[in-house]
């Protein structure tokens, strides 16, 4: 946080940038909610036919996989763990935006993130091309 905000109350357009952002997104408390109950209850190892285990889960995945993190400062999603499901998946990479909002980076809030983000993706996508051609 000290790159965005090298003093305390620096943060504070920040804030408010992130809180425009998710209003602006059509904000739903429900969504939020059934985010956090699809974190605490998914195990893709649960699927029926692993019997718990993720990484034969993981390795059973047979489409190409793009797996998106908020770069090293995202603590929700560290991008340890994408990069260790990403060793498992047959055709998957892992790209870490490089970016220091965390969690936070797909919210649209910082304009290089979301050209970083869509040139990945573009890139990624059969036929697709940084020129978007």
């Amino acid at each position: 946080m000290r790159r965005i905000a090298p003093q305390p109350l620096d943060i504070l357009p920040w804030m408010q940038a992130q809180e425009e952002a998710v209003l602006k997104a059509g904000f739903d408390a429900n969504d939020w909610i059934a985010q956090t109950w699809a974190y605490d209850r998914h195990d893709i190892g649960q699927t029926a036919g692993f019997g718990g285990d993720v990484r034969k889960a993981l390795a059973a995945i047979k489409a190409r996989t793009l797996i998106l993190t908020g770069g090293n400062l995202d603590l929700y999603n560290p991008v340890e763990e994408a990069r260790e499901a990403g060793a498992f998946i047959p055709q998957a990479s892992v790209v870490a935006v490089p970016s220091e909002q965390g969690h936070t980076t797909a919210t649209a809030t910082k304009a290089a993130d979301v050209e970083f983000m869509n040139r990945t993706i573009r890139d990624f996508l059969p036929g697709g091309t940084s020129t978007g051609r």
